[in-house]
């Protein structure tokens, strides 16, 4: 039988009953679970509600340091503007899109670089171009 809303209320009696039946024996998880898949049955969205996600704490970056997407990618203009920054001039079917990525690269010779890189985004095996180098974090 469904209500007026139409919820299956013989379901959720039957699945009421067995968890109130075995109640004492349900850790406070268990109990959570069984709950939380019969919310989930009635209205998934409500569990995307403010008030069933769960909260984080903010995370603090070292001073001097800024929290970054691991990776950026420049689009055609923004690659150009790069380009411009280094004095170089290519037209515009000479370069293509670049990402930029936040890591340590190793260089020919065996040094380690840790900052801002960049590689061609359709090309990644070519390696990486070095932008800005800055001290890694601290562990």
């Amino acid at each position: 039988m469904e209500n007026r809303y139409g919820v299956d209320v013989d379901y959720f009696i039957n699945k009421m009953a067995s968890i109130m039946g075995d109640l004492e024996n349900y850790t406070p998880k268990e109990l959570a679970r069984s709950l939380a898949r019969l919310a989930n049955t009635t209205s998934s969205e409500v569990l995307q509600e403010a008030e069933f996600r769960p909260t984080f704490e903010p995370v603090l970056t070292p001073e001097g340091f800024s929290l970054v997407p691991s990776r950026m990618t420049l689009d055609l203009e923004a690659m150009g503007r790069l380009v411009a920054m280094t004095g170089d001039s290519m037209e515009e079917e000479d370069f293509g899109e670049c990402t930029l990525w936040v890591g340590e690269t190793v260089d020919d010779d065996g040094e380690r670089f840790y900052g801002l890189n960049a590689s061609l985004t359709d090309y990644p095996e070519e390696g990486a171009l070095p932008i800005i180098e800055f001290q890694g974090p601290v562990l």
